[in-house]
């Protein structure tokens, strides 16, 4: 099994994805790019929430986590998006971008919640750039909403089809002992 592993290209990207690139911040900065090769742990990510759900007796609390691990890390992404865009045209510049005040962090993540579940309220777009990363951004947000539409769905007709197999198991057996 090990052999097999160490054969495949997933644990290449798994070795990718470990190398200390953060190391090079001290000759170049800090640099987000370099962050980039974490990415390649997503097929494990994927992979962890399967099997933990085949092996659950009752998965609904792990699909209900691994959707809410969705939509927070969306509204990560988001976050970073608008920061960097605020960055971009000058952070304060004009009513849409963040204004410098209070943590940036929680600021731009507040603002991507916002959005994302179309609360409402935000700043009015300026310019080119800004209305089409807003329109982005509202995309993503109606895919949260099916997310969070389609999770329990899933769960609910999974629970059913469940019930029904087994209801099915149980009469079959009934009546070969009959």
């Amino acid at each position: 099994m090990r052999r097999n592993y160490f054969r495949k290209l997933e644990f290449k990207l798994d070795m990718l994805s470990l190398l200390p690139l953060d190391l090079l911040y001290f000759a170049v900065g800090f640099n987000s790019l370099l962050r980039a090769p974490r990415y390649f742990k997503i097929k494990t990510f994927l992979e962890f929430y399967n099997r933990f759900d085949q092996a659950a007796k009752s998965p609904h609390l792990i699909r209900v986590a691994k959707t809410m691990t969705y939509m927070v890390y969306l509204i990560h992404v988001e976050t970073c998006g608008y920061y960097a865009v605020s960055v971009y045209e000058g952070i304060g510049s004009n009513k849409w971008v963040y204004n410098g005040e209070g943590n940036a962090y929680v600021r731009c993540f507040y603002l991507a919640t916002k959005t994302s579940t179309s609360i409402g309220n935000n700043p009015t777009p300026t310019n080119t750039l800004e209305y089409v990363f807003m329109t982005v951004y509202w995309l993503s947000g109606v895919f949260v909403f099916a997310l969070l539409i389609g999770q329990p769905c899933k769960v609910f007709r999974v629970g059913v089809v469940l019930v029904t197999s087994s209801d099915m198991v149980q009469l079959a057996h009934l009546a070969s002992d009959s």
